[in-house]
Formats: C-alpha cells, structure tokens, sequence
C-alpha cells in the first residue's frame, strides 16, 4: 500500500529578534516590518582598514561591539562550559560550534569595485563602500567554505599562477569555495584582490 506524502505550505515568517534590531532576509529586499514598506537594509559589518594591516590592533581596542574583545575565547579553549548553563554538558552543541569556527574564514579584500552602486536597489539607503570606489582600502569581513574539490591525476591541471606559467603543471590540486557577503566581495574586480584566511 503506497501512502502520499502531504507538503504543507506555510508562510515563512522572520524570526522573532528584539525590536531595535531588524530582521532582513537579503539587503536587496524590501521586508515590510509593518504596514509602512519601509526598507530595513539589515546588518552588516565589515572592517575598514585605511592605514593597512598596522591598522587592525588600533580597531580591537576601539571595537564599538565588544572594546579590547573582553571575554575573546579562543578556539583551542573553547568547550561546552563557555556556553549558557543549559548547555554544559552538551558536547555535540560544543562541538557544532567547533567544527562552523573551523569552516569560517577572514576575508581580506584589498580593492573597491568601481561598479559598486550608491544605493541599495530601488532604495535611498547608501550602499557599503561606495565612497571607496576605485581605491585599494583593505576591507576585513568574514566567509565559510561552501565547497571543497580535490582533483587528481585528471586532464584538469592546476589552475593557479605558478602552474599556469610552468612546463609541469601540478596534476594533483584542489579548489576551496568560500561563501562571503556582496558588501564584503562586490564582483570579479574585487574577487580577484581577495585572500582567505
């Protein structure tokens, strides 16, 4: 006897988050939060570094979220027991939690596309970075990897600079897919300036 599986459908409503911070699917979308319309670009973040990396140690101190990063954990020290007491004790929470951190990646972008537009689409809200355009300010934000291919011993030969000019490209080689936010990597021209961590 075969049985039918039902799909329900259900409107996807936004998660429930305190209301002086809004809820925002994509910046690219309207999200109507009540019955005015009005935009909500979300939030974002990324770090502006116009004096280069030297810059970086003067922004842990002056973090407007977290100043001098008190209470940092790092990741080597990091258990089940740095988490809300209803977690002790969870190891597969604490380890979820390990394995995302490993996953994630500094993204390190060193030019500013001049296709950036002013605006978010259809909107007057100012889009990141577009007073940066053209320039090469070092922008820090953060990505995940998405996607790992390992190639071997195949027609495909390594693709990377070195391989590309040599008589022995490597035979043996991998591609690492990162996943980042369009304000943080706007297009090719910014990709191609762009290091993982």
């Amino acid at each position: 006897m075969k049985t039918a599986n039902k799909v329900r459908k259900r409107k996807l409503e936004p998660p429930s988050t305190p209301e002086d911070v809004p809820y925002c699917e994509s910046p690219s979308k309207v999200f109507k939060s009540d019955q005015t319309g009005v935009f909500i670009p979300g939030n974002h973040e990324a770090e502006m570094c116009y004096g280069g990396e030297a810059d970086l140690h003067k922004h842990v101190t002056g973090c407007k979220k977290n100043p001098g990063h008190k209470g940092f954990i790092p990741l080597i020290d990091f258990n089940a027991n740095c988490l809300p007491s209803r977690y002790h004790g969870d190891e597969l929470v604490s380890e979820t939690i390990k394995t995302l951190a490993a996953l994630t990646v500094q993204v390190k972008t060193k030019f500013t596309s001049l296709e950036r537009p002013e605006f978010y689409p259809g909107t007057q809200f100012p889009y990141p970075c577009f007073n940066d355009r053209g320039s090469h300010v070092m922008r820090l934000g953060t990505g995940r990897v998405w996607l790992v291919n390992k190639y071997t011993e195949s027609d495909r030969t390594c693709r990377c600079a070195k391989c590309q000019v040599s008589a022995t490209p490597s035979k043996g080689w991998g591609m690492i897919e990162v996943l980042t936010a369009t304000h943080v990597v706007f297009d090719d021209s910014e990709a191609r300036q762009t290091r993982c961590v």
